[in-house]
């Protein structure tokens, strides 16, 4: 179970800014179902399989078709390797606390985000989330792209899909579905985790 001790808002505040926080802070995703938010606990989302040849789906007889499955990944200068949470401390007097994660760097100049948070935690809650979002930052930096066919009308903003890809399984949260023409479905996802599946002479 989650428990908000307290948030503090100085004045009028946009509702979203408050909820981001809240989503950063509970490691919750969102997903819009009929016109409805649902706020759900990450690792709890709808899962699904995706055949391998329902991928590269497009319309009528393509020239060029679009790939199976595109992946890009975002360079690693474009990353924090420092992430700072600041935050009202429980065992403190509700004083203001900070706490940060740290990746171990080299040569790298030191690139910092930092992140005010106006609820109540204990030091070791705002550690946690600081080395959460550190660990995920750097995890989830792949973004994927594929095509899907009418059968998968009922794919939603953060379902987790489960893609095998030319020997490759992987593991995809989706970002965004555009719902094309004919109903091809255009997926943007982020790329959580790989493995290499067993080949038939294993």
């Amino acid at each position: 179970s989650m428990i908000v001790r307290g948030y503090a808002s100085m004045g009028p505040k946009p509702s979203m800014s408050i909820l981001a926080n809240m989503i950063l802070a509970y490691d919750l995703v969102v997903q819009e179902d009929g016109g409805v938010l649902r706020f759900i606990k990450r690792g709890t989302e709808s899962t699904g399989t995706i055949l391998e040849a329902d991928l590269s789906a497009h319309e009528g007889d393509a020239v060029d078709p679009p790939p199976k499955f595109a992946i890009s990944d975002q360079p690693d200068t474009g990353l924090p390797n420092e992430i700072n949470i600041d935050y009202f401390d429980a065992n403190d007097n509700f004083q203001r606390g900070s706490q940060k994660a740290r990746r171990s760097v080299t040569d790298q100049l030191p690139r910092v985000d930092n992140m005010d948070i106006p609820a109540v935690f204990t030091a070791s809650e705002a550690q946690e989330i600081a080395n959460r979002v550190l660990y995920q930052t750097w995890q989830q930096r792949s973004i994927c792209q594929f095509s899907l066919g009418p059968k998968y009308i009922t794919i939603n903003e953060n379902d987790i899909l489960t893609i095998p890809v030319d020997g490759q399984l992987h593991k995809v949260r989706v970002l965004e579905v555009n719902r094309g023409a004919n109903f091809v479905h255009e997926v943007k996802g982020l790329l959580t985790e790989s493995e290499t599946t067993a080949s038939d002479g294993a």
